[in-house]
């Protein structure tokens, strides 16, 4: 991720360049092609993401649709705070 895309995502928006750049260094970008499974609800939850383009789908086996993601925002923070599996799958609309 570009710091120029980083720019664009509210939490690291709000860092100054130093600390940005130090954050940047520690991620891993990763691309999902249309229908794409990102995350399966029920698997273990060991990793943050954050979306710099497309769109990403949310649902649930219990309650369906929960919603669609886009630019700008992040999934799986649940996951690294309280160590439990995923409560969604998560499947790119379109290029993640």
């Amino acid at each position: 991720m570009t710091a120029s895309e980083a720019a664009g995502i509210p939490t690291f928006a709000a860092l100054k360049g130093r600390d940005r750049d130090a954050v940047l260094g520690s991620l891993t970008q990763r691309r999902f092609g249309k229908g794409a499974t990102v995350v399966a609800e029920g698997e273990a939850s060991v990793d943050l993401y954050f979306i710099v383009s497309g769109h990403a789908r949310v649902a649930t086996a219990i309650e369906g649709s929960r919603g669609i993601l886009g630019p700008g925002e992040f999934f799986g923070e649940l996951g690294l705070i309280e160590r439990h599996p995923r409560t969604a799958t998560v499947v790119a609309d379109d290029e993640l």
